[in-house]
């Protein structure tokens, strides 16, 4: 019979019994790590014993540990990954009542008894190298079991690693709290990698921040290392000074991780107000946004604004903080060479704002954690929900927010982070919901057409229909206030050049509704008012403005349209009569929409020629007996197109 199989044969009650009688020896000999060999003989495989068993062997070393403390002290270090491998058990429990589980209770108590007896920069380093090192495989796909287990996991973890800190005996504080947020956001990251259910740990996180307390010094620090009292201020002043400046750039990045794949719902919030018609004050915070999100999102709102508060008591001043956000993204493209080709500025832009992005993330090789300006900007509007109150920002510096913050995301999907896509939705609406045309005046054109590129592309990308519909709102409110011959070229290129068909397809109904509606220039006649005196008579005789639409449809206008739309006939059919796609057929519906509209400003021969080459190919295309693509089996069809072409 080999080693293992005796091990496996032995009652819990005959485990019990060993590890109090080797206690006797332990004092004899003094040797720990004999005692340690024998924890890890019977500790390390869990699974073999029945959860009375189990129950019967952990408040047997609960009391030895209790009883010894100097057994916690010299090998402590070695007990929290064996009592870990409690937890990766099959648990029958419903509800929320894991923790009543007398084996859970029991392991939760002994990390509890180490934590405060054992080598406390041992015990530290341990839970750092734990926290680290957890598997967060398991959660994915929203288990709520497994969901239950790691939470537990990193309570006791964090725990350990908060309690062993404030018992190491240190004149340099700073140095071991940067070691445990490092350890926290790194483990946060792993975490918010594979769910985005991150309530619990945030609060896990808050709640480390909110409670630390530093450690203690040694009592002859002065004489032990050789100082004056001045010099020991000094010290006192730098190490408080380097731990407040810790604790806000580590909030600021509970913050900036938090929402990278789920969104807080906050431009959402402040979108439905103004189309409420509530002008320039914030609407009333309410714990949960109509339509817009569940439960457990409200109370994650909760408890950002309690992370807020807590910013605040750091003295971390928000309206500061905004303003000089406001200024660094202002001032980060303000050095682009004006002589570039407005393409060179774009990608100078880009290349910037991947610098300065890259310059605020948290690495968790370094030593430093630098603040989180995505985080802040984010943070900010919870500020705002606490207070009521937006905080005044133009909409260059609105502008500038989103090339430094939203450009990134662009180049690369790494770069994308949900929660900042809504808070700079959020921010721009609040600089633009009062815009006129004069606010756009001196904005670089460079940043204008890249901002409107953002907008098209994070429209196109996201796969949440509320964001897509106040981004594309947004965009065509922007279109409307800026000159107008950058809105239509834009508007052109993109046609032209975009790879998002969903995108053209409604940059075409936007273009529709700019060369219909009629623009109020508010500017212009505000500023000749201010400059004319109008008498009775002479009011008398004034004619009329004439009416201008935001964007005019002239000749070589029209010519572009055209072209595009013979493109799009081509492009939508295959040569053996399929179709190339369902976004391109969509796309033509939306040409010949557009067409239909403005039929009597194209020459009549093109629209002729349109519809005859549509009718060719809708004609190959029922000759070749295919099927349609199934997105268009229901709605948009080959009947509905048929269909328009008869308004022609």
């Amino acid at each position: 019979m080999s080693d293992e199989e005796t091990v496996q044969e032995l009652s819990a009650e005959l485990i019990c019994e060993y590890l109090t009688k080797a206690i006797e020896d332990l004092k004899e000999t003094n040797d720990y790590i004999s005692y340690a060999t024998l924890l890890d003989i019977h500790l390390s495989d869990a699974e073999r014993y029945s959860d009375d068993e189990k129950s019967l062997i952990l408040k047997t070393l609960i009391k030895v540990l209790e009883e010894n403390p100097d057994i916690s002290y010299e090998i402590g270090w070695d007990l929290p990954e064996l009592l870990l491998g409690f937890f990766d058990l099959e648990w029958d429990f419903e509800g929320s009542l894991l923790r009543s589980t007398d084996v859970i209770k029991n392991v939760m108590n002994a990390f509890d008894v180490i934590a405060k007896s054992g080598n406390p920069k041992e015990l530290f380093l341990r839970s750092i190298e734990l926290l680290s090192g957890l598997d967060y495989s398991s959660l994915v796909g929203e288990d709520d079991k497994a969901s239950k287990i790691m939470d537990i996991k990193l309570h006791v973890l964090i725990e350990l690693l908060s309690t062993s800190l404030k018992r190491i005996s240190t004149i340099y504080p700073s140095k071991f709290l940067a070691m445990a947020l490092a350890a926290l956001l790194k483990s946060y990251v792993s975490y918010n990698n594979v769910t985005s259910n991150v309530r619990i740990i945030a609060r896990r996180l808050y709640l480390f921040a909110r409670d630390y307390i530093p450690p203690l010094k040694p009592v002859d620090y002065i004489e032990q290392h050789g100082l004056t009292q001045e010099e020991a201020d000094k010290l006192d002043d730098d190490e408080n000074y380097l731990q407040r400046t810790l604790l806000q750039s580590f909030l600021t990045h509970i913050f900036g991780i938090s929402f990278k794949t789920r969104s807080p719902s906050n431009s959402l919030h402040l979108y439905g107000s103004l189309q409420s018609k509530n002008t320039g004050k914030f609407p009333k915070f309410v714990i949960k946004s109509e339509g817009y999100e569940d439960d457990q999102t409200s109370s994650t709102k909760i408890l950002f604004v309690r992370i807020i508060t807590l910013m605040l008591s750091y003295d971390i001043e928000i309206e500061d903080e905004f303003t000089k956000l406001k200024e660094e993204s202002v001032e980060l493209f303000s050095n682009i060479d004006s002589n570039l080709e407005e393409d060179e500025k774009i990608q100078n832009v880009l290349k910037i704002a991947i610098n300065d992005k890259v310059s605020h993330l948290f690495h968790p090789e370094t030593e430093k954690i630098p603040i989180n300006s995505s985080g802040l900007l984010v943070s900010i509007i919870y500020h705002a929900l606490e207070t009521q109150k937006i905080l005044p920002i133009s909409v260059s510096e609105a502008i500038a927010l989103a090339l430094r913050f939203l450009s990134p995301g662009v180049m690369s999907e790494s770069f994308n982070n949900f929660g900042l896509y809504d808070a700079v939705l959020f921010w721009s609406w609040a600089a633009i919901r009062n815009a006129t045309s004069s606010d756009f005046k001196n904005i670089p054109k460079y940043q204008i057409i890249l901002y409107l590129q953002i907008l098209v592309f994070y429209s196109s990308t996201t796969s949440d229909s509320d964001y897509r519909m106040i981004t594309i709102t947004l965009f065509t409110r922007v279109l409307s206030l800026i000159d107008e011959s950058i809105a239509y070229d834009f508007i052109i290129n993109t046609l032209t050049t975009a790879p998002y068909e969903n995108a053209k397809a409604c940059i075409i109904l936007i273009l529709k509704d700019l060369s219909i509606r009629e623009r109020v220039n508010v500017d212009d006649i505000s500023d000749k008012l201010s400059k004319t005196t109008i008498t009775k008579e002479e009011n008398k005789t004034l004619p009329k403005l004439p009416k201008r639409h935001y964007i005019e449809l002239t000749k070589s206008r029209l010519e572009d349209v055209y072209a595009l739309i013979r493109e799009t006939i081509d492009d939508t059919f295959q040569e053996n009569g399929e179709f190339a796609s369902s976004e391109k057929f969509k796309l033509l519906l939306s040409y010949i929409n557009f067409l239909i509209t403005f039929k009597n400003k194209f020459a009549g021969d093109e629209i002729i020629e349109i519809k005859k080459a549509c009718e060719q190919k809708v004609k190959n295309y029922k000759n070749s007996n295919k099927n349609p693509p199934s997105e268009l089996q229901n709605g948009d069809n080959i009947e509905f197109l048929t269909l328009s072409l008869e308004f022609l």
